[in-house]
């Protein structure tokens, strides 16, 4: 079993998580209860980073 490192591990929750956004599994658009642009990117910029650190927690977990 592969073994992380700090880096690493980031590094490949970030390259997974693109992944999934390109593939669309995980979405960025606009729900219809955003009031606008800015507020819709402050939300998906938390749950992408939300995402990755809980991603890079697991992967160092392993």
């Amino acid at each position: 079993m592969t073994t992380y490192t700090d880096q690493q591990a980031l590094d490949r929750a970030v390259e997974i998580i693109k992944a999934a956004v390109a593939a669309g599994a995980i979405g960025t658009s606009s729900p219809a209860n955003m009031s606008s642009a800015d507020a819709n990117g402050q939300k998906v910029g938390e749950f992408l980073g939300s995402a990755i650190g809980a991603l890079r927690d697991k992967l160092k977990s392993l």
